[in-house]
């Protein structure tokens, strides 16, 4: 016990319990039922005009398509910009993250787990992104409430999600089949953020074939309701 309480060499799963002690502790102290009184971490602020300009986008329009390279903060503003629609408006109760399953070397059959394990390395950079934002114990309340919630593209077909924040990434290796499916699913009081790099895709396109997210800014770009924005190599932060 003196050796996990100074921290000191510890063993890959010390640490690891070490982190969830302390954790189960902070989440003790929680006395908060509201996202209204989650606070944000010291430091986070948008880093540029681009940024800025996205929050504001996201919160005026029900629909919000994004696409820039890497770097430029893409998750972080677009969580950052779903958590102040929480706080603002306490009918929205959930937050929705996907992401389409695009397959490389390994099928995600064959992968062990149940469907959760399955798709956890595909959700990773949302929770590090909330970590940044919120910290670790405050994401930790969020899952454990089910305020935050996963769900694979494929299965969100009959779905309709009310009173929610669905935030879409890597939007790019989406097909304009399955881009559609997405944006069907809104339901009252909800909004979507969906993002990624149009110009790169993992789709094995042919001829004029275009990603969901191509198709999408050219097919919404002057719809009520929805709009696009989209960062440049300047708007890198990283």
């Amino acid at each position: 016990k003196k050796r996990m309480a100074k921290g000191k060499n510890l063993s890959r799963k010390d640490k690891d319990e070490l982190d969830l002690y302390h954790m189960s502790q902070e989440l003790k102290q929680r006395n908060y039922t509201r996202i209204k009184d989650i606070h944000y971490k010291p430091g986070i602020t948008m880093k540029n005009k681009s940024q800025e300009k996205l929050i504001q986008i996201i919160k005026s329009n029900n629909i919000t398509f994004v696409s820039g390279p890497a770097g430029v903060g893409k998750t972080i503003v677009a969580l950052k910009a779903a958590m102040d629609s929480m706080k603002n408006n306490e009918k929205i109760t959930r937050l929705i993250f996907t992401k389409p399953i695009v397959e490389a070397d390994e099928s995600i059959g064959f992968l062990p787990g149940d469907m959760s394990e399955k798709i956890a390395p595909y959700m990773s950079s949302y929770y590090s992104n909330m970590e940044k934002l919120i910290g670790k114990a405050n994401t930790q309340w969020m899952l454990t409430n089910q305020i935050i919630q996963e769900e694979p593209l494929n299965f969100m077909r009959g779905n309709t999600y009310d009173n929610a924040i669905m935030i879409l990434d890597e939007a790019q290796n989406t097909t304009v089949k399955g881009l559609k499916l997405f944006i069907s699913r809104l339901g009252e009081n909800s909004k979507m953020i969906v993002m990624g790099d149009a110009d790169q895709t993992d789709l094995k396109l042919k001829g004029d074939d275009k990603s969901g997210l191509q198709d999408a800014f050219e097919r919404f770009d002057k719809l009520k309701g929805v709009a696009t924005h989209e960062f440049e190599e300047k708007d890198i932060v990283r």
